[in-house]
């Protein structure tokens, strides 16, 4: 039987990456994982032509001074090994505070892999 829905686009794979640096602003309103996540997927669907969300990677309780980080490591193999083209993280802060060496070496790991770079924001 074919499938009725339409076939998705080739390069609209996506990523997110939710963080929080403790468990409590894990389920707080405004920064838990929750709503960085749906913050996500609404700028998945507005993108042009939308982005079909395939993994979602939460770091519950980790500070982002530190780039050794469960969550994000999985990321970055899952980059590498062409799981999807885009990733989407809420904002900067979320991603790194560990200065422009931390920041500059995560997007060449991304770049290598052939995935954009997104901050909802």
């Amino acid at each position: 039987m074919a499938s009725t829905s339409a076939p998705r686009q080739p390069g609209t794979r996506a990523a997110i990456y939710c963080r929080v640096s403790s468990k409590v602003q894990a389920t707080s309103d405004k920064e838990s994982l929750p709503a960085q996540q749906r913050n996500c997927e609404q700028f998945a669907l507005a993108f042009a032509p939308p982005l079909t969300v395939e993994k979602v990677y939460l770091e519950p309780g980790y500070t982002a001074t530190k780039y050794d980080r469960p969550a994000m490591s999985q990321l970055l193999r899952d980059a590498l090994a062409g799981q999807f083209e885009h990733l989407i993280i809420d904002r900067t802060d979320r991603l790194t505070r560990g200065g422009t060496g931390q920041y500059g070496r995560f997007v060449d790991q991304l770049k290598e892999a052939g995935v954009r770079l997104h901050f909802e924001l």
